[in-house]
């Protein structure tokens, strides 16, 4: 099967755990698509580098889609302590992380962390019943953001050198506030933001506003 066509699809209602050590070229995993789901999911590089974590290959129809669906869990990645990926985390059309967790649960359940140069190079799509943190070296990610945090305290997306995103971005977080922040003066957001909240800011170079509105086009 070429590599263009060819499908990684593992569900289970168990654990799946992607754990590796020096391992280096382009990507960790790579196919024309990728989908993992289960009730727990961990992904490790223990040693050595990848451009990308996760690369779907099909230019046309590749998605990357990552589930947990357990009640006591969270999604996080973090660049230099349980990954290393020198480029961006996902390369794909599309990418969708969801993290269902459990609101009732502790604090971190079900949240979604991800640090990183680059988060995705392609559209991204969170969903998860709690809070939503970003935090991009680079841009965060080159094409459209989607955010549910329908239950979550709130939303932070940080860009040290980069724009947020280069596409449109909605956000939906209604319990607390969104928070977007771009670093040196450029460009925080290429596009259009849509949000249902009762807070927002935004950074750039510094400067902090707040808009109570539903809508704000940058």
């Amino acid at each position: 099967m070429g590599k263009r066509t060819s499908l990684v699809d593992l569900k289970t209602a168990g654990e799946i755990t992607l754990d590796a050590d020096d391992v280096t070229g382009d990507a960790f995993i790579s196919a024309g698509s990728v989908k993992f789901e289960a009730d727990q999911l961990d992904i490790y590089l223990s040693g050595g580098a990848v451009k990308y974590l996760i690369e779907a290959t099909d230019g046309q129809n590749g998605e990357i889609s990552l589930k947990k669906t357990g009640s006591l869990n969270s999604f996080d990645l973090d660049n230099g302590n349980n990954i290393n990926v020198t480029d961006a985390f996902f390369k794909a059309k599309d990418t969708f992380l969801s993290s269902n967790g459990n609101s009732n649960s502790n604090s971190s359940s079900g949240r979604i962390v991800l640090v990183g140069e680059t988060i995705a190079e392609g559209n991204l799509e969170l969903e998860t019943v709690k809070d939503v943190t970003i935090c991009a070296k680079k841009t965060a990610v080159k094409g459209n953001l989607a955010v549910n945090a329908e239950n979550g305290y709130g939303v932070e997306i940080t860009s040290e050198g980069g724009a947020v995103s280069t596409g449109s971005t909605e956000i939906t977080a209604p319990s607390l506030f969104v928070m977007l922040q771009a670093q040196n003066d450029i460009t925080l957001l290429g596009g259009t933001l849509q949000t249902q909240n009762d807070i927002v800011k935004y950074s750039d170079g510094g400067e902090m506003g707040t808009d109570n509105g539903n809508r704000r086009d940058i």
